[in-house]
């Protein structure tokens, strides 16, 4: 018996995964990050969501270079910060990342260079700035925020 494909109205679409809706995950900046590199090559995993808990620590890092192959490595980056969650939930890939409720960046994939120390998350950005360049402070908020809860 073949199954039926379901419409999914209305719900966040990102690589195949919906989402009906989520709420938006909240990170407190733990660690101001300052340097850009050329030729990181990170390398985005192939799952395009990611279940962040309470008081884990993950690192924010922006690249201005836009996916058109996740399996090409991103080289060009600056970082951002290390966070620490505040408010559990699910991050997907398409979700706006806004710091203190300005618009920072959208999330664009996962590294696991560090795992399972932490989860590189990777933002894109039309301007590549680090840390210091955007005046991120201790204890500044980062948000996670999807289509639905904008």
């Amino acid at each position: 018996m073949k199954k039926k494909e379901v419409k999914a109205k209305g719900r966040v679409k990102a690589g195949g995964l919906y989402t009906a809706s989520k709420v938006p995950v909240e990170t407190a900046v733990v660690s101001v990050l300052a340097g850009k590199l050329e030729y990181r090559g990170l390398q985005l995993i192939e799952p395009i969501s990611r279940a962040v808990r309470l008081h884990e620590i993950h690192e924010l890092i922006i690249t201005d270079e836009k996916v058109q192959d996740r399996r090409k490595p991103i080289q060009r980056v600056s970082y951002l910060a290390f966070v620490e969650v505040i408010k559990g939930g699910m991050i997907l890939v398409g979700d706006k990342a806004n710091l203190n409720g300005k618009e920072l960046g959208t999330l664009i994939g996962f590294d696991d260079t560090h795992m399972p120390n932490h989860q590189n998350i990777i933002l894109f950005a039309q301007k590549r700035m680090d840390g210091v360049e955007l005046e991120v402070k201790l204890g500044d908020v980062i948000s996670f925020l999807s289509q639905d809860s904008r």
